[in-house]
């Protein structure tokens, strides 16, 4: 939990936060390449490639602009320390959460289904990429680092909590995400990518704030993050009532309301339909979008 960056912003402090822009943008960027080599495998050139490089450069200017607005703009060697620092620290902890993330959802074949170019597993490595960011740019912020323990530990609370409302949402497919995006259904994955952008970015919300001690503080996170079962009812009534129209081929034709194996799983499961995915993502952003909007 770090205090709030909205407001006006001292004159100093906007100069010395856009100096340093480049500097935390930068390291996040040249962190996130690193830690890849390290918590996955080479990832050939094209597609794949592109993709995870894609959710990085979105992470990095996270990351990255959080860090450097949060320098105090009093002393240029402290800010850059306490810049540049807090964006290593969150570049680390958003690669490190990402990957486990992708692999506790895709299971033992992640880093091989990478190593193959897969572009349905990169879509879903950024995906976590993203939502992680979103987080960690509302914890690792400030113009020292005396509130790093409650931010580390609020980071990890909101990867649970993020990871945990995934899949449970995930829950409501009739058919499995891990073999979808192995077999390299790109629809799948935009689907699961969109649901982690969207949960992070309430997660992020949820662990912005000023740190009020940790009863409080637990607290506003968890009236905050509850709101991410929001997203069911999208999914459930809203996607699903635009997304009609007869099957392809074989089994579910259905174009009413369902919680499991309605017209938009097949959409996406079978058909590997786009289109149909990308809705059902930027339903989900939306939705996380407008309570950022109106909780405060």
């Amino acid at each position: 939990m770090t205090p709030e960056l909205h407001g006006s912003v001292p004159q100093a402090s906007a100069l010395h936060a856009a100096v340093l822009l480049p500097l935390t943008l930068a390291t996040a960027l040249v962190a996130a390449g690193l830690l890849r080599r390290w918590t996955a495998t080479r990832i050939p050139g094209g597609g794949a490639a592109w993709t995870c490089a894609a959710g990085d450069m979105v992470a990095a200017g996270l990351i990255g602009g959080a860090a450097a607005a949060g320098v105090g703009g009093h002393d240029w060697v402290q800010d850059a320390i306490a810049g540049l620092g807090h964006a290593l620290l969150a570049s680390v902890a958003v690669g490190l959460a990402a990957a486990l993330g992708a692999r506790a959802l895709l299971g033992g074949g992640f880093a091989a289904a990478l190593a193959d170019g897969n572009v349905a597993a990169a879509v879903v490595v950024a995906g976590y990429q993203v939502g992680a960011a979103a987080i960690a740019s509302a914890c690792f912020v400030g113009a020292d680092f005396a509130g790093v323990g409650p931010a580390l530990a609020f980071f990890a609370l909101g990867q649970l909590s993020m990871h945990a409302t995934a899949t449970l949402l995930r829950a409501l497919t009739p058919w499995s995400e891990a073999e979808a995006v192995q077999e390299g259904n790109v629809a799948a994955a935009l689907s699961m990518a969109g649901l982690a952008v969207a949960v992070g970015a309430v997660m992020g919300h949820a662990t912005a704030g000023e740190f009020d001690g940790w009863s409080a503080s637990l607290r506003g996170f968890g009236e905050t993050a509850l709101l991410a079962l929001l997203l069911v009812p999208v999914r459930v009534l809203l996607v699903q009532s635009l997304v009609r129209g007869p099957a392809q081929q074989g089994g579910d034709s259905g174009s009413g309301w369902s919680w499991r194996g309605a017209r938009l799983d097949a959409r996406i499961h079978r058909e590997n339909s786009i289109p149909a995915a990308a809705l059902e993502a930027a339903a989900y952003l939306a939705t996380a979008l407008a309570l950022r909007a109106v909780v405060p």
